[in-house]
């Protein structure tokens, strides 16, 4: 049985008051199992001032963080917030493994060798879930580091969450981990033992898909090209597709294998010659446009609310990563996602915790039924651990 100890701060002036209130509510004396991690979700500000460092110095076990432009758990959810989730069993474990990258080269190197470190901690066959928070600049994806890993660790299925930041010029994303920041790096956490893990993966604007068929016909990693032959931004323009607003405009791409991802554009300009996607886009795959409105994201979060709910009705806990675009398609109502986590879970006595990400990791099914460890946008992601 997996139990969850979460703890919520907004004190940004002071670390050691924020780290005197964080553990008072741990009560880690009386809680706290034999095997225990620590994760924890806050914007880059709380490392400036010190509260992460003095944080991690406090916990008397390990720790990995990543940077969110909001975070939840049934203590409170805000902008400026820290969340700080316990994860502790007698009976399950957790082992924390990562790999620091210097440049896009080496990459397949050292997530090979981050996990030859999952392997010599936990036998392959006993892994239940390898949860990831990571840290990518744009020129790598999380499908690059997705694909490593299951090219290392077949059969593992992948859940987390990558970095993103509250900051308009998308400065300070980066992740936490043995004490480091990593503007560019992978943390993962293998947990194993005696613990039933789910997983659940829900694409934003599923529900909205607008009337056109599209086909990427030019394509280079995470940027499209072409769209049904022309020039991708030509494409969206005749489509009356609002360039400078592509951020709130997904679309669902069908992988070679059947699987269905979610991605998201960086807003564009007429004379762009190509779209910036987070994620890659193959050749020839199927595109489908959608827009997410705040009524689709409600729904959704109800979906997986209903979900969580009846997955723990004998005991569990929630972890929840939302794409930050689900956030924006809120607008001035940004944490009306969280706040609806909070009510009905605390209602139901199910800790949690939730963040806002700039890309979640989750297997979905490909056309034979068989799972497939993906990285995904736009989309809501959580897993229930008892």
């Amino acid at each position: 049985m997996v139990h969850m100890l979460n703890a919520f701060t907004e004190e940004l002036d002071d670390a050691g008051d924020a780290v005197a209130g964080l553990l008072s509510q741990l009560d880690l004396a009386h809680r706290q199992k034999s095997n225990t991690i620590g994760l924890f979700y806050c914007p880059e500000d709380f490392w400036d001032e010190g509260i992460v460092q003095a944080l991690q110095k406090a916990l008397p076990f390990e720790t990995v963080g990543v940077t969110t432009p909001a975070s939840a758990c049934e203590y409170g959810d805000a902008r400026m917030a820290l969340t700080l989730s316990v994860l502790t069993s007698d009976e399950a474990k957790f082992d924390l493994s990562y790999a620091e990258y210097s440049s896009e080269k080496d990459v397949e190197e050292r997530t090979r060798g981050m996990c030859a470190d999952v392997l010599s901690k936990t036998p392959l066959a006993d892994i239940k879930l390898l949860l990831a928070l990571s840290a990518y600049p744009t020129l790598v994806t999380g499908d690059t580091v997705t694909e490593y890993i299951a090219a290392n660790l077949p059969g593992v299925p992948v859940g987390g969450a990558q970095a993103f930041t509250h900051r308009p010029d998308s400065s300070g994303i980066c992740s936490f981990v043995g004490g480091k920041r990593l503007e560019f790096g992978c943390a993962v956490v293998a947990v194993s033992g005696e613990v039933s893990v789910e997983l659940r993966s829900v694409h934003s604007g599923i529900n909205s898909m607008l009337k056109q068929n599209a086909i990427a016909t030019k394509t280079v990693g995470s940027r499209i090209y072409g769209i049904n032959g022309m020039q991708a931004t030509k494409y969206l323009e005749s489509q009356n597709f609002p360039l400078a607003a592509l951020v709130s405009m997904p679309f669902i791409i069908t992988m070679d294998d059947g699987t269905k991802v979610a991605r998201s554009c960086f807003p564009a300009k007429p004379e762009d010659e190509y779209l910036s996607c987070t994620g890659g886009v193959p050749e020839e795959a199927a595109i489908n446009f959608a827009v997410i409105k705040e009524n689709d994201v409600i729904v959704t979060a109800d979906d997986v609310l209903k979900w969580i709910v009846d997955g723990s009705k004998d005991g569990g806990a929630a972890l929840i990563f939302s794409c930050a675009v689900r956030q924006l398609a809120l607008g001035s109502k940004y944490l009306l996602e969280f706040d609806g986590f909070r009510q009905a879970l605390n209602e139901h006595h199910i800790p949690f915790s939730a963040m806002y990400a700039g890309g979640e990791f989750c297997p979905v099914e490909n056309s034979s039924g068989a799972k497939v460890n993906r990285f995904h946008n736009c989309t809501l992601v959580a897993a229930i651990l008892k």
